[in-house]
């Protein structure tokens, strides 16, 4: 334990307990907002200050006075009468928080202290939070405490200065600005609600230093009513004891409000009466502030007296109060709080049967004046934009689900409408014979089980399996530099004790969007997603394991006792909480668009939350009363600002915009793809949620937080250059993929699985349709849809077919993946695109579960792909729902049919089946296992042979 030693050498800061109240009335002295009055003497700060020391606190004190004193633009009319009832505990917050200010500036003298004042009055100013000044005086208490009996004065001061920046105010935030939240982010001593400190501190005041009115009041107005009247007997004796008439009607004004909640009303009005009796004999002569306290005791005096029933004495109260006041405004027309008073005094008139008219719209016109002086001052300003930036971002997860759903319901109907419309369109030629001949020898047909297990030795599974594992590491190790960056950022720029299992819970809950990353990255592989689950969490819970075996102490959470192998898991789902974000967007429904319509959102958001703001402003409020709609039409106001919002976030549609085109700009150039987009959309939102949390820490410096998007990018980028590279230096083998329609969840849960594996080994090409729509968009098709022209994608001309053809981008991009090439045409076009597929392609899988006679198109397919591509290169994918019978007959009247230049005339190679269950991840290297042979047969075949003609 560190040995505390008295030293009054270190006692630099004034005493401010037990100076006469006479002194104490003499040093009374106006604000810019109220008057604030003292109950000791101001001894100087001592001169060694540094100046800019003294800055910081001048500063801190304004910004603390701004919250509690906030500007007539921030304050409702009505509110202004009631907040009057808490002026006594608003100027008592104030005066205590600039003692506790002086009390850092007198600390700061010391030279030893300087830098650790300093941190204190910048973390006041730029987060609003306590906790380094809070600790100063904790340690002053101690070393005050120390002395003896000559340190108890000093160690009370420091009890309650060490809760006047947070606690206090929270504690007293319903009294002093009702119908206002006055938000203090508190000290993070605790982690309790931010206030309960307070009365515990005053407590320990008074037991110091007894002969304290004020802070047995304090202790009075945050107790419960049995004990508050304890406090007050207490507060009454010592304000006698020191003569202290401000602290005698305080606490007169306490003792009358705690009668009338006991309904004592009669009682309550006597002890009010003696409090204007009192002043009246005693105030001082062209005392502004002596006659201000004279009006206060008037009209608490006349609230009284209406409660009783008796409007025409309280109707002479409050007149008599206006009176006052209306002379005090003469004399300081610049005094703002001058002008409150006056308009709570025509309020409360209003309020009281029988006054003359008028009393309303005189204070509507003084408060309007008042108004006029802060036109642009935003009510949404200071604490409350954080908690608007989360509420627009969460309206924009949602939104992007909400947008993306109904966008890709759109899309596939457009598609379907092209597809009719190319069918009208196109020409329709005069069929020409086309000459054919039956195949030489019956067509063979291989039965594959994708239960029997694939070859171990295919290439293609290589190629997949290991291009998997190394993307596997590589988002790892970048998600693990990001974690790493991010974790040293919250330390660093949070001041936190290094302790290795902090340093582990904080890894853990930086890195945790991971398992989602792998997640996708296996898709359909449910053994390593769930062995990634296993994984990550173990390692989360061998680190409670040892801070449930080290010293740590049991914490207290909202009255629960929480043990400390379960304190590891609340932190870090404090931490990792707010990324559950990521599921509006990573919804399977809307990946595809998910990453796109969230940064056009976001952005578009931002304009949205700037019109907020904005309307919050005086001058928004006169312009939203004034805007031609909303008087015309008479909308009720609420559905006013939802227009205004809405036009603000449609000002920045062209920018939403923008960022749509610069997304596909780098779709375009490789640079990035439907994966990577996901992916860094996840570290990226990580890294905004990074820098939400510096923010509370460093103020807007906590943006830096960004900054560990890059490293993770960088490693990312640099990562899977090889696997680039390698695919580069290889012939990709394309995939036709032809399937049954009309079963739109089977085929994309298929789709997903073979896309994820396959794109390593080469590009899929298909007919696009809009079962699998949702899957296959990527921001080009996205933005052209948007702006109205998908038809560029579409085959209608004879022309379009090569065009279409010639734009199929075979090549991997920066991830080392490939791309999936559609062809979008309509029912009389879609003959020739896909023969022109089939033409283009390595291998050829056609799903035909659930085939059946009405598959008119699957019936034609299939005699196309006898016609052009070998029959060893052709793979049907069947289950228990293909009619294998009817599938039978059609593969032999086909091949009777075969044009004169079929590669399978000679029938030299059979047709592959390969019959699968519900387990994709299986058919799916069974396919990779079995197209390795295929194309192994088929490059050993003698070149010139009818068979490459298929290429």
């Amino acid at each position: 334990m560190e040995r505390i030693v008295c030293d009054r050498k270190h006692h630099r800061w004034p005493v401010r307990v037990g100076i006469a109240p006479l002194l104490v009335a003499s040093l009374l002295v106006g604000t810019t907002h109220g008057l604030a009055f003292a109950a000791g003497c101001e001894a100087p700060v001592t001169a060694a200050v540094p100046t800019s020391l003294r800055d910081l606190a001048e500063r801190a004190k304004a910004a603390f006075r701004r919250r509690i004193e906030p500007p007539p633009a921030l304050i409702v009319m009505f509110d202004v009468a009631e907040r009057e009832k808490g002026d006594v505990q608003r100027r008592y917050v104030l005066r205590n928080e600039e003692e506790a200010i002086d009390a850092l500036l007198a600390e700061g003298a010391d030279p030893e202290r300087e830098r650790s004042v300093k941190d204190a009055l910048r973390q006041l100013l730029t987060v609003d939070k306590s906790a380094k000044a809070d600790a100063i005086f904790d340690q002053i208490s101690a070393r005050e405490s120390a002395c003896g009996a000559q340190g108890h004065l000093a160690a009370a001061a420091a009890w309650r200065h060490s809760v006047a920046l947070a606690e206090l105010p929270a504690a007293l935030g319903a009294r002093i600005n009702p119908g206002r939240d006055v938000t203090f982010k508190g000290s993070g001593r605790t982690m309790q609600p931010l206030g309960v400190l307070a009365l515990p501190a005053f407590q320990r005041a008074v037991e110091l230093a007894p002969g304290d009115a004020w802070a047995w009041l304090a202790v009075a107005w945050l107790s419960p009513p049995a004990q508050a009247s304890v406090a007050i007997k207490h507060a009454a004796q010592a304000a006698n004891a020191a003569n202290d008439l401000r602290a005698s009607i305080a606490v007169s004004e306490a003792s009358a409000e705690l009668m009338r909640r006991e309904g004592r009303l009669a009682e309550a009005v006597k002890l009010r009466n003696f409090a204007v009796q009192e002043l009246r004999n005693r105030l001082t002569p062209n005392s502004a502030v002596d006659a201000r306290e004279l009006s206060l005791a008037l009209n608490s005096l006349g609230a009284a007296q209406l409660q009783m029933g008796e409007p025409e004495q309280a109707r002479l109260r409050f007149e008599a109060a206006l009176k006052i006041r209306e002379d005090l405004a003469r004399a300081r027309p610049g005094d703002v709080q001058a002008q409150l008073d006056l308009v709570a005094s025509h309020t409360m008139l209003a309020n009281v049967p029988g006054s003359p008219p008028g009393h309303l719209s005189r204070a509507l016109e003084i408060h309007s004046a008042l108004q006029q002086r802060d036109r642009f001052t935003p009510m949404l300003g200071g604490p409350g934009t954080s908690g608007l930036v989360i509420s627009f971002v969460v309206m924009a997860g949602v939104l992007t689900l909400l947008l993306g759903l109904t966008l890709l319901t759109l899309y596939g109907f457009r598609v379907a409408r092209w597809m009719r419309a190319a069918a009208a369109m196109a020409s329709t030629a005069a069929a020409t014979g086309i000459a054919s001949r039956a195949a030489q020898r019956p067509l063979e047909l291989r039965a594959l089980s994708a239960a029997t297990g694939p070859a171990t030795h295919a290439t293609a599974i290589a190629v997949a399996a290991r291009a998997m594992r190394h993307a596997a590491w590589v988002y790892g190790a970048a998600g693990a530099v990001f974690a790493l960056v991010a974790t040293g950022l919250s330390f660093w720029l949070g001041e936190l004790d290094f302790y290795l299992t902090r340093f582990g819970v904080l890894f853990m809950s930086w890195w945790w969007p991971i398992v989602v990353v792998l997640g996708l990255l296996w898709t359909g592989d449910r053994r390593r997603q769930w062995a990634v689950y296993a994984v990550y969490t173990t390692l989360l819970l061998l680190i409670c394991l040892r801070i449930a075996f080290s010293d740590t102490p049991p914490m207290h959470l909202f009255g629960v006792t929480i043990a400390p192998f379960f304190q590891g898991l609340v932190y870090w789902f404090v931490q990792a909480a707010p990324s559950i974000f990521l599921l509006f967007f990573l919804n399977r429904s809307v990946r595809s668009v998910g990453p796109v319509l969230l940064v056009a959102i976001l952005i578009a958001s931002l304009g949205g939350m700037l019109s907020l703001v904005a309307l919050s402003t005086v001058a928004g409020r006169e312009l939203l009363f004034h805007f031609p709609l909303s008087v015309l039409l008479r909308l009720p106001a609420y559905l006013t600002e939802i227009g205004v919002v809405l036009l603000g976030m449609l000002v920045l549609t062209p920018l939403a915009w923008w960022a749509i085109g610069a997304l596909r700009s780098a779709h375009r150039a490789k640079r990035a793809n439907d994966q990577t987009l996901v992916f860094d959309a996840i570290w990226l939102i990580q890294a905004v949620y990074l820098s939400m949390s510096l923010i509370q820490e460093i103020g807007l410096w906590g943006w830096i937080g960004l900054a560990a998007f890059v490293p993770y990018k960088l490693v990312a980028v640099l990562g899977l250059k090889p696997l680039a590279k390698e695919a580069a230096q290889r012939p990709p083998t394309r995939l036709l993929l032809l399937r049954v329609f009309g079963f739109r969840r089977r085929t994309e849960r298929f789709f997903d699985v073979l896309a994820a594996r396959w794109r390593h080994v080469g590009p899929i090409q298909m007919i696009a349709a809009p079962d699998l729509a949702s899957r296959t968009i990527d921001p080009d098709e996205l933005m052209d849809f948007l702006a109205g022209r998908l038809r560029r994608h579409f085959v209608i001309e004879p022309g379009d077919l090569q065009r279409r053809v010639a734009e199929f981008d075979n090549g991997c991009d920066a991830d080392g993946r490939f791309r999936i090439n559609e062809m979008f045409c309509g029912n009389d076009t879609w003959r020739a695109a896909v023969r022109a597929l089939m033409a283009q392609s390595e291998l050829v899988l056609m799903d035909l579960r659930s085939f059946a006679v009405q598959n008119q198109g699957c019936i034609f397919e299939i005699a196309a792909l006898l016609d052009v591509v070998p029959a060893g290169r052709i793979i049907l994918l069947t289950d228990a729902s293909t009619d294998l019978g009817l599938l039978r007959d059609t593969l032999a009247n086909c091949a009777q049919r075969l044009s004169v230049d079929s590669p399978n005339i000679a029938a030299t190679e059979a047709m592959t089946l390969l019959e699968v269950g519900k387990d994709n991840v299986t058919a799916v290297r069974r396919l990779l296992a079995w197209a390795d042979r295929a194309l192994d047969a088929a490059s050993r075949r003698p070149s010139g042979t009818p068979t490459d003609r298929a290429h």
